[in-house]
């Protein structure tokens, strides 16, 4: 989770040229929610997506193996939106709760 979101703050100040950002963390019914919105130049999203780069790639990869959800609003000098939900897991029902989660 804290390479996503440094991920996500490395974009917006890579490649927004935004004058303002939020980032939002919240646990909402047993879920984290992430949102990180911007006022940049926004970008159209199904390009990024095909890239060959790590950025946004390696972030859905994340929240995949993490048994999440990701969503990406954007649009060119539109800034952007992006949300992520992640599952929190009941550490109470591991079969050894004992052990650390990594």
């Amino acid at each position: 989770m804290y390479n996503i979101v440094q991920e996500l703050i490395n974009n917006v100040l890579k490649h927004s040229e935004a004058q303002n950002a939020v980032i939002l963390l919240k646990e909402d019914k047993r879920t984290l929610k992430i949102v990180i919105t911007d006022d940049g130049k926004g970008f159209d999203p199904k390009k990024v997506k095909n890239k060959d780069g790590i950025g946004i790639n390696q972030i859905e990869a994340r929240v995949f193996m993490l048994k999440g959800i990701m969503n990406i609003e954007s649009e060119i000098d539109g800034g952007t939106r992006i949300e992520i939900n992640l599952p929190i897991l009941d550490i109470t029902k591991l079969p050894n709760p004992d052990l650390p989660v990594l």
